[in-house]
């Protein structure tokens, strides 16, 4: 660790800081340094030179209050530490996939990263990877953990969190308002751009991926298809993605009820007729 480094975590231990406020400030630094992605696919959609400075600058407070917002309904003493020293290693991975393959962390993409193997993942490592998740990461994260909460009653807390969500919906309001016919046509235009917001967009996707596959505990390869159309039909075709690979417990299911897989790998494929 360098000199000027822990000299910078040395100064933030010495700071105090509520859980609210150490939310709103966790979203001023996402947006500032985790939406580089997001801010130059907006730039491209509206192009500064055509006189769409002013709504790019709402843009970025708009993202600030969200991820404010966002933080602050989720963060109190107890949570306040482990989420964000969690989250900001996330969001520096996030960011760096954003960033350097211009991809969206949707729920699609969550799904694809639970499937990659070790040989994909070693494919991926890079030197820019390691930079990103060092200077976004391992030191944000090393700062919270070193910085010491404010001591506050439990209802000093309460109204310090309150206030952090009225500034964020302030912040959001203020943004939207002066800019609203062209927002009108961001949130219908160009819908994509939202996905590229960090670490919003991969937080609701992980949430929309886990709550669109159910995963409560249940086996997925026993869970029957086609229960929500009950209508009458001889035969039923279902198109969708061949799997890379089964699980074991989607292998033994299938043996058990002497059903054929089809992988992607497979050479040959025989389908029951």
């Amino acid at each position: 660790m360098s000199s000027r480094t822990a000299r910078a975590l040395s100064s933030a231990a010495s700071v105090c800081a509520s859980p609210g406020a150490l939310a709103f400030a966790s979203g001023c630094v996402f947006t500032a340094f985790f939406n580089g992605a997001f801010f130059a696919n907006a730039a491209t959609s509206y192009p500064p030179a055509q006189g769409n400075f002013g709504f790019l600058l709402s843009l970025c407070a708009l993202v600030t209050g969200l991820s404010s917002l966002t933080l602050a309904v989720v963060c109190n003493r107890f949570t306040v530490k482990p989420l964000l020293m969690l989250l900001f290693p996330i969001a520096a991975l996030c960011a760096y996939f954003m960033d350097s393959y211009n991809t969206v962390i949707d729920s699609d993409m969550i799904a694809n990263t639970l499937q990659t193997n070790i040989s994909e993942a070693r494919d991926l490592m890079s030197g820019k990877l390691l930079l990103y998740m060092v200077s976004l990461g391992a030191i944000p994260a090393g700062i919270i953990y070193r910085m010491p909460l404010a001591a506050m009653s439990y209802r000093a807390e309460f109204f310090c969190s309150v206030k952090s969500v009225l500034l964020s919906i302030g912040i959001m309001v203020l943004a939207i308002a002066p800019f609203s016919a062209q927002y009108a046509s961001f949130f219908r235009e160009h819908k994509i751009l939202r996905y590229y917001a960090n670490p919003v967009s991969p937080l609701f996707s992980t949430v929309r991926y886990f709550d669109k596959h159910r995963i409560t505990g249940s086996d997925p390869a026993r869970n029957p298809l086609g229960e929500d159309a009950r209508i009458p039909a001889a035969k039923r075709l279902y198109m969708t993605a061949t799997p890379r690979l089964f699980k074991p417990n989607a292998k033994d299911a299938a043996a058990e009820h002497d059903a054929v897989l089809a992988l992607a790998q497979a050479t040959q494929r025989k389908h029951p007729d």
